[in-house]
């Protein structure tokens, strides 16, 4: 047993499953049993998950922590760590259930869930309404669910946190996000247990610090206090062997290079091993390494693995080789942390990782068991590469970890914060400010910083008439409060998250759109229609390029070259450069000793080949420049007579290995300082080791060093960052991190270039604010977070006072320390990034940028499409205009202003859809709108009353205009509109503008401003900022049409999908004597299932159908389930987690209890005296004290309220005695007659007992509120859809008259027109003879491509939701009965030919008595005498096909598969023998 605070039955199954405690988990699980908070520190491979969760386990387990709900959140920095650890929880869980069992004790349901991107929303939505115990989520996750309503219920009583591979995040922005998150969720849940767990890392106290964060102080109010959290390290070892190895540059080769020879060696090794990891720093040498790997073997050997893969791709990867299935795996950092891949035998590191965590890391996946060694090879692709290798293998073996450096107090990452906290609800703003300052990185912030983000997020620098400053949140100034404005929200959710957005293509397959990846832009830019490259260890071809994917398909095997991925330049690690130039210092002392080669194998694990050649590079470099290596403490300043790639000019490389965080700033101080000297730039390129500066020739190199002043750094520093990349990729990503640059919807794709434009727009916009927040943010990020400003200062004061020697050469070509930076300084030429000019942002106007790189290749659209989407969009088309003067209201809402034209057209619209009379809508909604007067052409325009008055301020100038036929005067209805300041009316504007256009397609601004009644001038200008904003786009943009047009960007989208739409083979719609048979193909029935799992599959396909309660066992489900068994119902009930509900008297719905909303339930009145307290559930006994009542008056009771929707049993029990006694108790005596005498007589207590509802449990019924926002409720709307478009694959008016008036057509017709506009559904004439509009599923219209056209036989009663019969013209089957209890229909595929009428008393069938599919067919009747639930004794057939039964031809059949007795005016059926062959149910 162990001896720590655990269960026996969980201590018993790890000591016979696990064995004995690692170190650290006998360390840590005391402490973390206490309560404390915990950062658990250990290597890879040593039991750390177990750590965290058992001590949670245990309480849950035990009872200790309820079920049911949200007690432990597992926060991890990688989607697959999470996969990862939750299918390693299952194993545990396991072995502890059958622990309980064999104890004969049953373990409490623990549930573990993933909540993170690749969570679909079905999934979600069954997490809220059945929330796990253990909730798997990662740092962007968990923000959301805390900042909605339904995320924030799930985690209102957390009990333990557990942050797991903190120090992979701890440094970095992200680390910010995650810690912030943590307070939030403190905020919502109380105070709950922390643990981390860690790698090596440091300092401790810092890691543990951050975790701790800050709680108020007890006794003073305003004040923090940190929290405390134990420091557990383990003190086991790990052991580790690492070496480095040199291949040589293969003779003869001149196109393969050093890679090719490494990946030959690769091979080999691979081929010895079980199991081998390769580690490479990009993803174009992944790619690249993986395909020169598999060249010349007969199968695939390597397989690619990195973040530009699908997830399916990586997971796939991920399992294969964990099963052994693979020999190899090349990856980037995506297996960096710490994921199962299983047994591991070595790890090769091609090319130096950045810092020394990394390597040790990497190095940790071989060995990844408790006592394992890990064994890693480094194989170098370069001399430079090789002297980085041999320095990071001694550091590795010494654990010599850099120290981590935590980004403080980013007002990106606040400004989101602010965002989501007040977006969730109105917080007091010295409240929030204090709130904020519980996370540790904002420990500090100052009011000052605060109030400035604050400011801006409320709209302070709007005055600018930039979008992207349009208020996000509302400061009442009176009682200092704040909170979110309309739309902040949905911005968040677009736009939210701290990882910067690259603009990728996704990659598809052209045949199935199925996602592979992602791809650089620029890349993109660059490729042609069939290229060829090489993706995830195969070939593939482009097909297509579309604004967003990459469409491609298979391509032969053979050496085709990788895509790539440009990036900001990584620089090395501040610690890994001081180690680098100490070595580089001690080996210049030793160079030309003997034994130098075999000190460097004992020192730095080379092996004898890699040692030579190190120690020959390092001579080279001091045989070139006749000076001694550079180091910290030795500057060699190289001049060369060419610039870089063979370039005119001399060029002077200061080699300084001191990492980008001190070159980077020294770069910039020089392009100032020779800018000032020369009245022009000199390039200059600052890479890890060196700064290279390109001169014209008139200019002494030796003038370089004169230009180095300590004094000077600061101003020379701040009058170039400005205009360089860093800054503006800094001030790119804060402002994109600040909401500032959204995305135009969720999931789209932002072209980098676009967002480029749009910060440099915004950068000028707020050039002369001097406190803009995210300016400083970009400031603070390169000062403080990616400069190393007092390494700089040091470096600059020791060349200044001598400390720092200088040694200045002279070669004709560039020396071997600076072989690889003449390409690396190509290559920034080649591709500019976020640089602007030396003098700053340029003063180019975006939108022209912008035209010049879309032009000429953006496509047009055919007319004819652009009608049908605008007619639909403004619901002028055939069937989808409004109905009623209400909807017509809703439509003049959205349309923001109409001109008396389109007025008249939806009036039009709605005569001819609905019949509705235009004179009479006109006059409902007379009082309800208002006519403007347009400036431009002095005629009304007409607008909804409720935003008449922002329409008129905004677009047309006055607000207080006259307005045609209002009573108030001016007077009066200026007084009821409240003042707004300039950039508030800006502001507004916009968004209406943006509405406005939403509802048209191209059009010319001329056309625009006619139809707003506006100037032409005032649109250009407005459309220049929507089109820098990706608002709006421009170009011919009609095929046909000549002249600029205008669109909005999304509807344009729109357009293009449904272009490419109508260029496929239309799909005929078919006739509607099919759908039926379609219907049965969709929900089941002519597949019919034979366990739980198909019948819980039917369930959800059902829910929320209300049908007779009798109905679904006897005849809904037989139908769908082979041999149905009502075990199997009792089964799916608990899988799915539904429960039954009334819906009106003897009807019943099938959902889940948190669904209800969706099924159009209300939440129940209070009163009704059955339940004293509403939450608390009662059995029948119960009941029958508290009210008084008999046991019959309590059950129609409860009946009744059952079928109002009040109330509501948990048993299913209840509802079959319901059933069986038709929802009538037995009465509790009866009147019998025995010799002529009549007596009364007492039910018996059996009989009597079984007739009541009183198994289970009643009680009042809990339904979700109605959502009391607009989006709230069209969310609802098109989860209504939803259901709908799962139930019935195609959707129209016709095909919901039987479904409850929640789902009614008017209801759910606007959600599917949006659904249309998305792309989620699409419409047409699928059903010919049914009304339109008609929408449907992908799924669904490739079922009906497929052709509809089989012979599977099924059957349907009457009232089966799959009866949709009678559309059509009669089909050559049998003639269709009414869709009403009694009557059943079996079919052969789409062809009906067989029909039940009078409950089986008249049969008609289009089959020969000796058909074989006759059996089959007959299954409806078998039904009624077999099915398991009220099976009919004996059925009267009393005609088949018209004449009667006794004397039909088909008797003999009959009499084979039921006992048939002839009677005076009928056939008596009953059950036969066996089940009729061949049936399908």
């Amino acid at each position: 047993m162990l001896p720590l605070p655990f269960d026996p039955r969980i201590a018993s199954w790890f000591a016979a499953h696990v064995g004995a405690p690692t170190d650290i988990q006998a360390r840590a699980w005391p402490r973390i049993a206490a309560g404390e908070h915990v950062l658990a520190v250990a290597p890879t491979g040593s039991g750390k998950t177990l750590t965290a969760f058992l001590c949670a386990l245990d309480r849950l387990a035990t009872g200790a922590w309820p079920t049911g709900r949200v007690s432990v959140v597992y926060v991890s920095p990688l989607k697959a760590l999470g996969t990862d650890v939750r299918t390693n929880l299952l194993a545990p869980l396991a072995g502890i259930r059958r622990s309980f069992e064999a104890a004969g004790q049953k373990l409490p349901p623990i549930r573990v869930a993933i909540r993170s991107g690749d969570t679909s929303s079905e999934e979600r939505r069954h997490m809220l309404r059945k929330p796990p115990e253990i909730l798997i989520t990662t740092p962007e996750s968990l923000n959301l669910l805390l900042s909605s309503r339904g995320g924030r219920g799930m985690l209102g009583d957390v009990r333990l946190l557990i942050l797991d591979e903190i120090h992979a995040v701890a440094g970095n922005k992200r680390g910010v996000f995650l810690l912030a998150a943590v307070e939030r969720l403190a905020l919502l849940a109380g105070e709950f247990q922390r643990v981390a767990l860690s790698a090596t890392v440091t300092p401790l106290a810092t890691v543990a610090a951050m975790v701790g964060g800050f709680a108020p102080a007890t006794d003073a109010p305003g004040a923090l206090v940190p929290r405390p959290v134990a420091i557990v390290a383990s003190e086991a070892s790990k052991r580790m062997e690492a070496r480095v190895r040199h291949v040589p540059w293969p003779e003869g080769d001149r196109t393969g290079g050093r890679v090719k020879a490494v990946a030959a060696d690769l091979r080999e090794r691979i081929k010895r091993n079980r199991a081998t990891l390769v580690f490479v720093n990009n993803r174009k040498l992944c790619e690249k390494l993986a395909r020169l790997i598999n060249d010349g073997e007969e199968g695939t050997l390597a397989y690619a693995h990195h973040g530009s893969l699908s997830r399916e791709l990586r997971q796939s990867v991920e399992a294969r080789l964990k099963a052994g299935e693979l020999r190899a795996v090349v990856a980037t950092k995506s297996l960096e942390l710490g994921i199962d891949i299983g047994a591991v035998d070595e790890v090769a590191l091609v090319e130096c990782p950045p810092t020394v965590s990394a390597a040790v890391q990497r190095i940790g996946r071989s060995g990844h068991g408790v006592g394992e060694t890990s064994r890693g090879l480094f194989l170098p692709t370069s001399e430079k590469d090789l002297l980085e290798a041999a320095v990071m293998a001694r550091a590795a073996h010494a654990r010599d970890i850099e120290p981590l450096r935590p980004v403080l107090a980013p007002l990106d990452v606040l400004a989101q914060m602010l965002v989501a906290m007040c977006g969730v609800e109105a917080w007091g703003v010295d409240a929030l400010y204090d709130a904020v300052r519980r996370a540790w990185p904002y420990r500090d912030l100052s009011r000052t910083a605060f109030d400035l983000t604050l400011g801006m997020l409320a709209g302070r620098y709007g005055a600018s008439r930039v979008r992207e400053l349009s208020p996000l949140v509302a400061i009442d100034a009176v009682d200092g409060t704040v909170a979110a404005r309309k739309g902040a929200l949905m911005r968040l959710y677009a736009s939210g998250g701290v990882i910067a957005d690259r603009g990728y293509y996704a990659l598809r397959r052209a045949d199935s759109g199925a996602r592979l990846g992602e791809l650089d832009e620029v890349f993109v830019w660059e490729a042609r229609l069939g290229q060829l490259f090489a993706f995830g260890a195969q070939n593939w071809r482009i097909e297509r390029i579309t604004d967003a994917d990459v469409f491609v398909s298979p391509a032969p095997e053979g050496s085709v070259p990788a895509p790539f991925w440009l990036g900001d330049p990584h620089g090395r690690d501040r610690h890994f450069s001081g180690l680098l130039s100490d070595f580089l210092e001690q080996a210049d002392t030793r160079l030309d000793e003997r034994g130098f080669a075999a000190a460097l194998e004992a020192e730095c694990f080379l092996e004898p080949d890699a040692a030579r050649a190190l120690a020959d590079f390092l001579k080279s470099q001091r045989e070139a420049t006749g000076t001694g290596l550079p180091h910290a403490r030795h500057l060699v300043v190289e001049v060369t007579a060419t610039g870089p790639g063979g370039a005119p000019g001399a060029q002077v490389i200061l080699h300084a290995p001191l990492g980008l965080a001190v070159t980077a700033p020294l770069g910039l101080l020089l392009e100032a300082a020779l800018g000032d000297t020369l009245g022009e730039s000199a390039p200059v390129y600052a890479g890890n080791d060196c700064v290279a500066i390109t001169l014209p020739g008139a200019v002494a190199p030796e003038r370089i060093l004169e230009l180095l002043v300590p004094e000077e750094t600061a101003a020379r520093l701040r009058a170039r960052l400005e205009g360089s990349g860093s800054f503006g990729a800094a001030f790119r990503e804060a402002a994109g991190r600040a909401l500032l640059l959204p995305r135009d919807g969720f999931g789209k794709r932002q072209p980098l270039w676009i967002t480029r434009l749009r910060a440099r727009k915004l950068l000028a916009a707020v050039a002369g604010y001097g406190d803009f927040p995210m300016v400083l943010e970009a400031w603070r990020t390169c000062l403080a977070d990616a400069f190393d400003m007092e390494g700089l200062r040091a470096f600059l004061a020791g060349v200044r006072s001598g400390a720092v020697a200088v040694s200045v050469v002279r070669t004709r070509v560039q020396s071997p320390f600076a072989a690889d930076l003449v390409w690396r300084h190509v290559t920034e030429y080649m591709y500019l990034t976020d640089a602007g000019t030396a003098a700053g942002p340029t003063s180019a106007r975006p939108d022209l940028v912008a035209e010049v790189a879309r032009a000429p290749s953006r496509p047009s659209v055919p007319a004819h499409i652009v009608q049908a989407f605008v007619a639909k969009r403004q619901r002028l088309f055939p069937g989808y205009a409004p109905s009623g003067a209400s909807e017509l209201l809703e439509w003049l809402k959205e349309r923001v202003v109409v001109t008396e034209a389109e007025w008249a057209a939806m009036l039009a619209a709605m005569a001819r859809d609905h019949g509705d009379a235009p004179e009479a809508l006109a006059e409902a909604l007379q009082p309800r709108m208002r006519r403007l007067v347009a400036p431009g052409d002095g005629r009304p325009r007409i607008v909804a009353l409720e935003r008449a008055a922002d329409v008129a301020l905004a677009l047309y100038g006055d607000a207080a205009q006259a307005l045609e036929g209002a009573s108030e005067s001016p007077k009066a209805r200026k007084a009821k509109s409240p003042a707004r300041t300039p950039e508030e009316i800006a502001a507004l504007r916009e968004g209406l503008l943006v509405e406005w256009f939403s509802f048209y397609g191209p059009l010319s601004l001329a056309e625009m401003a006619g139809l707003l009644g506006t100037d032409a001038a005032f649109l250009a200008a407005a459309a220049e900022d929507m089109a820098a904003a990706g608002r709006w786009l421009s170009g011919a943009l009609v095929t046909g049409e000549e002249g600029m047009l205008w669109c909005d960007a999304a509807n344009f989208e729109t357009l293009l999908r449904l272009a490419r739409a109508a260029r496929r083979p239309g799909l005929a719609a078919a006739p509607a004597e099919r759908l039926p048979y379609f219907l049965a193909l969709w929900q089941g029935l002519a597949t019919p299932a034979g366990d739980a799992a198909g019948v819980a599959a039917c369930l959800e396909q059902l829910a929320g159908l209300a049908l007779p309660a009798a109905s679904f066992e006897t005849e809904i489900l037989p139908a769908r389930c082979r041999a149905y068994d009502p075990a199997w119902l009792d089964a799916a009930l608990v899988a799915t987690g539904f429960g039954w509900f009334g819906a009106g008297t003897k009807k019943i719905v099938f959902t889940h209890p948190g669904d209800l909303d969706l099924a159009g339930f209300a939440p129940p009145k209070p009163g009704g005296g059955l339940f004293p307290d509403p939450r608390a559930r009662y059995d029948f006994a119960a009941l029958l004290d508290i009210t008084g009542l008999t046991p019959t008056e309590l059950a129609a009771r409860l009946w009744a309220s059952a079928w109002k929707g009040e109330a509501a049993c948990d048993a299913l029990a209840v509802l079959r005695r319901g059933v069986a006694t038709d929802f009538t108790p037995e009465a509790p005596f009866f009147e019998a007659v025995r010799g002529g005498r009549r007596t009364v007589r007492r039910t018996s207590q059996a009989r009597f007992a079984a007739s009541l509802p009183a198994a289970g449990l009643w009680g009042l019924l809990h339904v979700p509120a109605p959502p009391d926002d607009a989006v709230g409720r069209e969310e609802l709307a098109m989860d209504r859809a939803r259901v709908l478009l799962t139930r019935y694959g195609v959707v129209c008016r016709d095909m919901l008259a039987r479904e409850a008036p929640a789902f009614a057509w008017p209801g759910v017709f606007r959600a599917l027109r949006r659904m249309e506009l998305s792309g989620e559904v699409v419409s047409g004439e699928f059903f010919a003879g049914l009304s339109a509009p008609q929408f449907a599923t992908a799924k669904a219209v490739r079922l009906l491509a497929a052709g509809l056209s089989g012979t599977e036989p099924w059957w349907c009663a009457g009232r089966d939701p799959c009866a949709l019969w009678g559309f059509g013209a009669p089909g050559d089957g049998v003639a269709l009965p009414r869709r009403a209890a009694g009557s059943a229909v079996a079919f052969v595929g789409p062809r009906p030919v067989l029909a039940l009428a009078a409950g089986g008393g008249r049969i008609d069938t289009v089959l020969a008595p000796d058909d074989p599919a006759l059996p089959a067919a007959l299954a409806p009747l078998e039904n009624l005498l077999t099915r398991r639930i009220l099976p009919e004794p004996r059925v009267a057939v009393a005609t088949l096909n018209g004449r009667p039964a006794g004397e039909s031809p088909f008797l003999p059949l009959l009499r084979q598969l039921f006992e048939a007795v002839r009677e005076r005016n009928a056939l008596t059926l009953f059950k036969g023998r066996g089940p009729v062959a061949g049936a399908g149910s």
